[in-house]
């Protein structure tokens, strides 16, 4: 065992080892004391703080408060009794905090404020006392006051590379439940005393704040007789029956009891708390002081036991023999003696407790008796079959020996055993039973103890073998040499029942989500089914895959998988033979990459148009560049080019109307910019972005109109009016 020591400023100070270590009892009590009772020939102080770990490895801090140093025999040796470093709380202080009626966490951390320590783990349910103030006081005495309302204190220490953490908590149960540990004579009980405590009492009266008067003083304190046809005190009638006192009338007397809040301000508070109070004291309190064995400290980790655990104490020393379960209210460890005494309070179970509980087991095995009825009509020539082997098997082991205790139950065996259970000779096959269960073995280990191979509790069987070549009841069936394994009928279900397989049926749920029946598979809304039988599926009531084909629910969206084809919004859009087609002569070859299209986008179209224009222009200079010019011939009809080739072009043409251009497009060009006709219309376009055109419709779209635009404004006159940047602009018209 080691003992880190540091000073008030949490500075490392010594290790005291073992061999510095003369003594080191610690006592837990439940809400109550918790302190260490040191010896050592190192020289502890004042103020100094003793970190050590338990036997289950949790931390624990305790201050010390009075060390002493002693000569003895010429040697000096140094003690203390230290304390819960929660004692330090005493040095911090609340002025005036009023956290009534909070939780439970909400009132620990208002006490904790002023301190360095954290809140810790906080189950306790519910709310703290109305009349909870924290005035003027200790936070210790604050913290006391938050446990008056319920509650149990742990407190939690943690080591880290950021130096210590300490931490408070308040829970509803601390340590374990269920009776985990036993400690019985024979085992690890040394001795025991069982105390019955005086006091129990059978009404009492309650007080509170004492009532303020004209003069600004406090008179009679408030009880709650006026809501309480007159009494000042609450009663029960199941006590005065047990514990009243002969009254010298021929009848009973109450054994009073007070309880006092003098923070409470209100009646019917005080009466409920009063009540409370009676409840926890019309029975004497009964507690067993037990000195045991530290099994934990011989390696035995699970026969640990701390304060507020659950614990069974069995004595058949005792007549009747001493069963009883309690709760652990207190422990003194010597942590180098290796043993324990115990406190048991609250205890819970006497031997009527064990009648009871063997008289309800009995009911319930005879509720399950219709279930054995079942088995009993299992065939007969399997059940004979079963026996015989066994028989077989059993004659030959011959004398069986039996060994029975509280603690181990019964145990037989093919060989001899000692008072322990212990076989006498290795080998040999047992079987024990007890509360526990039952388990078997088949042999010993080299210890020469039992070598159980096969346990059966409450909540099962655990088992690394089962010797058996088929396992049958009723209609079911499992063959373990081939592995068949055949449900004729029932159901089988998990423990929520939403996951069910109906073997009469074949009818099968999964999570409530998804059944499968009469070979369909379904979700919990019906929308998404799949027919096993037909290979139709339907998805969300939208998608359905039917003869190979996979369609939407109007039916109009098909994917044919036999013939690879596709039709989108059917008959507008199919995808066959690696060819998508749209109505009328739209089309897009995969293969070739050849598109066709009826109709062309706007935005398209605009840019289709000025690549054409662009187009032109170039197959034009381009015809121009390869005929050169040779001779120009001006005639009465107008202006003729003749190219190096010898080949002749009309460029105009005089009319009775004027000059005219043979050409399809006339274009003037200059350094800024360009003036083209054609056909359809006139085009310019001009630097800065500058465009202007007049168009019958057939370029760039919208019918006859004029256009002009520059870099920040569009200007359109069409047949619906004048717009400017694509707003409408209104316009005036005279009457």
């Amino acid at each position: 065992m080691r003992i880190d020591v540091y000073d008030r400023q949490d500075n490392y100070l010594h290790t005291i080892g073992t061999g510095e270590l003369i003594g080191f009892v610690w006592t837990d009590e439940l809400n109550g004391e918790d302190s260490v009772a040191i010896s050592t020939t190192w020289p502890i102080g004042e103020g100094m703080r003793l970190i050590w770990k338990d036997r289950t490895n949790t931390v624990h801090e305790h201050v010390c408060q009075d060390p002493q140093a002693i000569r003895e025999s010429g040697d000096v040796y140094y003690t203390d009794t230290a304390l819960n470093s929660i004692c330090e709380l005493f040095g911090d202080y609340i002025e005036d905090k009023r956290p009534y009626g909070y939780t439970y966490e909400l009132a620990l951390t208002v006490c904790l404020e002023p301190t360095r320590w954290e809140v810790g783990t906080v189950d306790m349910p519910g709310t703290v006392s109305e009349s909870l103030t924290f005035y003027a006081t200790d936070c210790r005495t604050a913290l006391n006051s938050i446990l008056e309302s319920g509650g149990e204190l742990e407190t939690e220490i943690e080591m880290g590379a950021g130096g210590i953490t300490r931490k408070v908590g308040i829970r509803q149960h601390r340590g374990l439940t269920g009776g985990h540990r036993r400690f019985s004579y024979g085992k690890d009980l040394v001795s025991i005393t069982r105390t019955e405590h005086w006091g129990a009492i059978t009404a009492c009266y309650g007080y509170g704040k004492g009532v303020e008067t004209d003069s600004g003083g406090y008179g009679r304190k408030l009880t709650f007789a006026d809501i309480n046809g007159g009494k000042a005190y609450v009663e029960d009638a199941e006590a005065l029956e047990k514990y009243g006192r002969p009254d010298g009338k021929g009848g009973l007397a109450h054994v009073f009891g007070t309880y006092e809040n003098q923070n409470c301000e209100d009646a019917e508070q005080l009466k409920a708390e009063t009540e409370a109070h009676l409840q926890s004291h019309k029975e004497p309190g009964v507690t067993y002081e037990a000195s045991v064995v530290d099994l934990l400290a011989m390696g035995r980790e699970w026969e640990a036991v701390g304060v507020g655990d659950d614990c069974q104490i069995v004595d058949r020393s005792f007549s009747p023999a001493l069963r009883c379960e309690g709760r652990v209210s207190k422990m003194v460890t010597d942590m180098l003696g290796g043993t324990i005494e115990v406190t048991l309070g609250n205890v819970v179970q006497t031997m009527g407790d064990l009648l009871a509980n063997q008289s309800q087991e009995l009911s319930s095995l005879k509720e399950h008796s219709a279930q054995w009825d079942v088995a009993a009509s299992t065939p007969p020539a399997y059940l004979q079959q079963i026996m015989d082997g066994l028989n077989a098997e059993f004659n030959k082991q011959g004398m069986s020996y039996r060994h029975t205790s509280f603690e181990k139950g019964d145990i037989w065996a093919s060989v001899p055993m000692d008072s322990t259970g212990k076989p006498t000779v290795p080998g040999g096959t047992a079987i024990q039973m007890c509360a526990q269960g039952f388990r078997i073995a088949d042999g010993t280990l080299a210890d020469g103890t039992w070598d159980w191979q096969v346990f059966g509790t409450g909540q099962g069987f655990t088992a690394n073998a089962i010797v058996a070549g088929t396992i049958t009841g009723g209609n079911s069936h499992w063959n373990l040499e081939t592995g068949e394994l055949l449900f004729k009928q029932g159901m089988i279900a998990d423990t929520s029942g939403r996951n069910t397989w109906n073997l009469t049926t074949g009818d099968m749920a999964l999570s409530g989500d998804v059944t499968i029946s009469g070979g369909t598979i379904r979700d919990a809304s019906g929308r998404s089914t799949w027919n096993l039988s037909t290979g139709d599926m339907v998805l969300a009531g939208n998608l359905t895959v039917r003869g190979g084909k996979i369609m939407d629910a109007s039916g109009r969206n098909v994917w044919d998988l036999a013939n690879s084809n596709m039709s989108l919004d059917s008959p507008n859009t199919s995808i066959t033979g690696g060819i998508i087609r749209g109505a009328g002569n739209n089309y897009w070859n995969l293969d070739t990459g050849a598109l066709n299209l009826d109709f062309i986008p706007d935005s398209v179209q605009t840019q289709l148009n000025r690549l054409e224009s662009d187009v032109e222009d170039a197959q034009w200079d381009a015809t121009m560049a390869r005929n050169v010019t040779n001779r120009i011939s001006f005639t009465s009809n107008g202006m003729e080019i003749e190219g190096t080739n010898g080949q002749t072009q009309s460029v105009a043409t005089y009319t009775s109307e004027g000059f005219e251009v043979d050409a399809e497009t006339c274009t003037i060009r200059s350094s800024t910019g360009s003036l083209t006709v054609k056909n359809w219309g006139m085009y310019g376009e001009f630097d800065n972005n500058v465009r202007m055109w007049i168009t019958d419709g057939s370029r760039y779209g919208g019918g006859h109109h004029f256009l002009a635009s520059g870099a920040d404004y569009t200007f359109m006159v069409n047949k619906d009016g004048a717009y400017w940047n694509g707003q409408k602009l209104a316009v005036e018209t005279s009457a």
